[in-house]
């Protein structure tokens, strides 16, 4: 759910049109009953330069919402697709950023995005979405450095998600063999996913206790 102060007027000052551009917001990520934070959304997801663009799309959706666009361009790109709902937005800004589409950013932070539990990033299926949008780009692109930077993305996506079966194994108590096997598959993600998975391969059952105080804990404060 999002909430803001940015008006129309604002916007389109902000849109430089073509060859091709989009404006996006500097947001705050705010949720109910906690102070709004010092860092904004920019901060986390920088605007790559230009011409690293079109791989950084791919790496990370650093567009966000509340984005001003041109109709042509996005007509252009084909417009949203079906069957990845929550994430037919990266699924549209990676075709317009792969046609040419630069994305520029405001200046100061223009929106306040209310993040809450049951927003629908937070739902456990967006993997598998985002896996499919990662796959359309393999089945899409002939561009060396973006199919390069899906697959890397595709492969910490999978890593995470057999850390999340390591750990499900764990907590059902099944054989060493379930969550040893599981978590090896998982060794080739990102640092904290590696070393999380290690945990779980050599004590799948202290792993599993100590991930779930500390998922208890995260879920705790994001209430």
């Amino acid at each position: 759910m999002t909430c803001g102060w940015r008006t129309t007027s604002t916007s389109l000052s902000q849109y430089t049109p073509g060859p091709a551009g989009s404006s996006r917001p500097n947001a705050f990520s705010w949720r109910p009953g906690s102070a709004l934070p010092s860092a904004t959304r920019r901060r986390r997801f920088p605007i790559p330069a230009p011409h690293r663009q079109r791989t950084g799309i791919v790496r990370e959706n650093f567009v966000f919402s509340s984005v001003v666009v041109s109709r042509r361009d996005y007509e252009a790109a084909g417009g949203f697709r079906d069957g990845v709902t929550g994430a037919e937005d990266w699924d549209l800004w990676i075709r317009m950023v792969r046609r040419g589409t630069l994305v520029r950013g405001s200046d100061r932070p223009t929106w306040l995005y209310r993040v809450g539990g049951v927003s629908l990033t937070d739902r456990p299926d967006m993997r598998a979405t985002y896996e499919e949008v990662l796959r359309r780009v393999l089945a899409d692109s002939d561009d060396a450095g973006e199919r390069r930077a899906a697959e890397e993305h595709l492969g910490r996506l999978q890593a995470r998600g057999q850390l999340d079966r390591a750990y499900a194994a764990g907590a059902l108590r099944r054989p060493r063999r379930g969550p040893s096997t599981a978590a090896r598959s998982a060794l080739h993600g990102r640092p904290r996913v590696a070393a999380e998975a290690l945990s779980v391969a050599v004590a799948p059952g202290l792993a599993t206790r100590l991930g779930d105080e500390a998922r208890a804990r995260w879920t705790a404060g994001r209430r």
